[in-house]
């Protein structure tokens, strides 16, 4: 979260209308989400939530010089003030604005991303106006009411599929980098969602002890979910935490060693995906919805027990069985380990791509082995010659056949060239190719 980062303590501690105005904004997570907001447009803008403060209280008389420093337009009717000028600012930052985002990576390596805000959804920019709004008006300093549509600019793409594919879940996890690919690999094993998955570092305790105690399958105990007040569980092989298992709290934090938050888990997701080069739009939630589609039509785990382990309600009298039997539910559960971990078999895609290499594996062969090819064709020639010229000299009877007076010098050489094409041939594997040549001579 924001407020967690060094960024955010410095933000509120060096400007105390913002710490006023978080104290009194009800929820945790709105504020984590309202204070970056009143940032990005701060950084945008070059001013400090103290100075637009000062200029929502500026005097009238002193608007006009104000509005000609911030190279504002001038008001249209005489009825200006200070809050119609913070409007101004905060309008043309909605319609035209640009915030630049930095991260320096411990190598030293600076990554630089201009960002502009009329390219974002519309969500994203109601979400920067009324943060901005909300600061002013628990500070006791609401800006005037104005007519200002936010208008969604973003280029509509046509929708892609909602379901992520084993294969597809498997090459993203693949590419990521430690913690994230351990915990990636436990959502797809346990089908937690990003809440869950989050909560792990104040569930560590109960897992190290499972893991001191030797177990092979973890058990993960939740309290409650936002639309199921009853406790549940899951289940999730021990080796995915073994390499945490030193740790002795928040095994799961990001290099800076902060604990892991949604954001993080997002953006290492995103980054895997662009290595993989997949398109389509799929998130980490998404492992809940592999868990219970595939759960049930691949791995045959009853319905119930999905329900249970997702943390849905269930039936009561059901929900009291399964809660007090954990073996029953973690037997079912062992039905989508053996799924996960059964061998993958071949996709059509897959054996086409090893039929292409297969071939070009085989023209390499071809090539490596022309030379010889030519050279076993070059001496089925020569005996081809050879042969004939003996067949016109003393026909198809050897020479052992003849008196020793009519063998002459050039019959003894012809088969001495026969004899030394034969030891050739039969070293290299072609003798065979003998026979059919001098079959075809007789004829």
């Amino acid at each position: 979260m924001f407020l967690d980062h060094e960024e955010g303590k410095r933000f509120v501690k060096n400007n105390p209308s913002v710490k006023f105005w978080l104290d009194r904004v009800s929820r945790s997570g709105t504020k984590g989400t309202y204070a970056q907001c009143l940032n990005v447009f701060c950084r945008s803008v070059k001013l400090t939530p103290e100075q637009l403060m000062k200029i929502r209280n500026t005097p009238k008389d002193q608007l006009a010089e104000l509005r000609l420093k911030l190279s504002l337009p001038s008001a249209q009717n005489g009825n200006d003030d200070g809050g119609y000028v913070v409007l101004d600012l905060l309008q043309n930052f909605i319609l035209s604005g640009e915030v630049e985002n930095t991260r320096t990576y411990e190598s030293g390596k600076v990554f630089r991303k201009v960002t502009k805000i009329a390219d974002c959804s519309r969500k994203y920019k109601s979400g920067l106006y009324y943060a901005v709004l909300s600061y002013f008006l628990y500070n006791r300093a609401a800006l005037p009411r104005d007519k200002f549509t936010i208008k969604d600019t973003t280029k509509r793409t046509e929708k892609k599929t909602r379901y992520m594919p084993l294969e597809a879940a498997n090459a993203i996890i693949a590419a990521c980098k430690s913690p994230y690919k351990e915990l990636f690999t436990i959502q797809k094993y346990s089908g937690m969602g990003s809440g869950e998955i989050l909560s792990l570092n104040e569930l560590w305790p109960t897992i190290k002890t499972q893991l001191e105690s030797g177990e092979n399958i973890v058990k993960i105990d939740f309290s409650y979910r936002k639309t199921n007040p009853n406790a549940y569980f899951t289940f999730c092989p021990a080796d995915l935490f073994t390499k945490f298992k030193h740790i002795q709290s928040t095994p799961f934090t990001t290099n800076r060693g902060t604990p892991i938050t949604s954001a993080d888990l997002l953006a290492a997701w995103k980054n895997s995906m662009k290595r993989t080069g997949i398109s389509e739009r799929y998130v980490p939630h998404m492992f809940r919805d592999l868990f219970s589609t595939s759960g049930l039509t691949d791995a045959k785990i009853g319905p119930t027990y999905l329900e249970f382990m997702l943390g849905h309600q269930v039936d009561a009298n059901e929900y009291r069985q399964l809660y007090q039997k954990p073996d029953t539910v973690k037997e079912e559960w062992m039905k989508w380990k053996r799924f996960l971990d059964a061998p993958v078999a071949a996709s059509a895609e897959q054996v086409t791509a090893l039929e292409q290499e297969n071939k070009i594996l085989r023209d390499a062969v071809v090539s490596a082995l022309l030379p010889q090819k030519m050279n076993l064709q070059k001496l089925l020639d020569d005996l081809v010659a050879v042969e004939l010229r003996k067949h016109h000299l003393h026909g198809e009877a050897g020479l052992e056949s003849l008196p020793t007076k009519y063998v002459t010098p050039a019959m003894r050489e012809l088969d001495s060239q026969i004899e030394n094409i034969n030891q050739q041939l039969e070293a290299l594997g072609w003798l065979k190719r003998v026979e059919p040549v001098k079959t075809a001579l007789k004829h």
